[in-house]
């Protein structure tokens, strides 16, 4: 029975929502006399709201046909999730536990996954930076030496109708920055550091002696 009557709602009796809906899909099935509804929700917890509510879908004047989680109806005699989150044996899988793999994954997966990457990331940086060096060096000369030759030839009054040594000294000049601005490039890529690991979901099985168990049940679990 609806009540029409106005409740007062304040500011500070506000909280945050216990779960989050990311993305809702509603499917119509238009009849004259019945009309069937098919709602698809992908649903997650929300880390700041509380960790002991549950779920609750509220309608009215609806008849629930069926209902799903994760594309297949619970099979006869298989608790919720929340049934199975509400036991004692998995009262360690809460709101740290997120916090707890990415600082599992900081102090050990990360490191090890750096040092893979590194290794051949500064040898191949070593390499590119000679030939950089080898090239680059060789060409710079070159215009060095091409422009003190065209200076020497302008001095004694026989300068080069296609070529100045302005025109050389600016070709050394801009290789040389060209040779700069390469080896800070390559500086900086090899200042390799990680991210913060992002944890996009996570599943804890047990063995098939553990599921068959009523107080070890399998559970699955996608973010």
């Amino acid at each position: 029975m609806r009540n029409d009557q106005p409740v007062i709602v304040r500011r500070s009796e506000y909280q945050p929502p216990t779960f989050l809906v990311d993305e809702v899909a509603l499917e119509f099935d238009l009849d004259p006399e019945l009309t069937e509804v098919t709602t698809t929700l992908a649903v997650r917890r929300n880390p700041d709201g509380k960790a002991t509510d549950r779920l609750q879908l509220d309608g009215e004047d609806l008849e629930l046909m069926s209902l799903q989680v994760d594309g297949r109806p619970l099979k006869e005699g298989e608790p919720a999730l929340d049934a199975i989150l509400e036991r004692p044996e998995c009262q360690w899988i809460d709101h740290a536990l997120e916090q707890r793999a990415q600082g599992y994954a900081i102090a050990h997966v990360v490191p090890e996954h750096l040092a893979e990457v590194r290794i051949p990331k500064l040898a191949l940086n070593a390499k590119t930076e000679a030939a950089v060096k080898d090239r680059l060096i060789k060409e710079i000369t070159y215009w060095d030496q091409r422009a003190e030759q065209l200076k020497l030839q302008e001095q004694a009054g026989k300068p080069n109708a296609r070529l100045n040594s302005g025109e050389a000294r600016k070709r050394a000049d801009a290789l040389q920055g060209r040779l700069h601005k390469r080896l800070e490039e390559l500086k900086l890529e090899a200042q390799i550091s990680p991210l913060p690991p992002n944890a996009l979901g996570y599943e804890a099985s047990a063995s098939n002696g553990m599921r068959n168990s009523p107080a070890r049940p399998y559970l699955s679990r996608r973010r």
